[in-house]
């Protein structure tokens, strides 16, 4: 091999490396372990939901206990995984809505949700179909206030949180 394919190996090596240290330090990647709400306003277009919830009876339910399936710690993080990945790539291929609509296999995961931690008042209803329908057609807004766009609601009290590129352009 010669020097000069020595030398073009090693730079891009180094580059992918580099890279792959220097993504997850401006991505904040490791917010993305958390459970909290407020992790997912790290996407400018999650704070209306972030902020209806956190007004809503539901402002004490971490997000994860809604739209991420629970029957097993495996499908769990497969599905937060996957799910984490497509906001991801939807969000920085500028492919992102600004009205998001629930996919039919998250109305089911959020259904099965809703139905695990209010077993015991949907037993007691016998109103209640025992279909697979999906609490949202009647509960709509009971945590997510009706979104029709970014321009449409207020930014003005969610928490902002320090990002990486405010640390790097803190004035000291």
């Amino acid at each position: 091999m010669t020097h000069f394919q020595k030398l073009s190996i090693a730079i891009i090596l180094g580059a992918v490396f580099g890279l792959a240290a220097f993504l997850p330090i401006v991505t904040e990647a490791h917010t993305y372990l958390s459970e909290q709400p407020e992790t997912c306003i790290n996407c400018h277009i999650m704070r209306p939901f972030y902020i209806s919830q956190q007004r809503s009876s539901h402002r004490t339910v971490s997000c994860p206990e809604c739209h991420i399936p629970h029957e097993n710690m495996a499908k769990y993080f497969a599905n937060k995984s996957r799910d984490g990945m497509w906001d991801a790539y939807v969000y920085t291929t500028f492919q992102d809505e600004y009205a998001i609509k629930l996919h039919e296999s998250s109305k089911k995961t959020i259904r099965d949700n809703c139905l695990r931690c209010h077993e015991r008042v949907m037993s007691e209803i016998s109103l209640f179909d025992k279909s697979e329908r999906f609490c949202g057609e009647c509960h709509r807004e009971v945590v997510h206030s009706k979104q029709r766009g970014a321009g449409s609601f207020t930014y003005s009290h969610y928490p902002k949180f320090k990002s990486f590129t405010d640390k790097l352009t803190k004035k000291r």
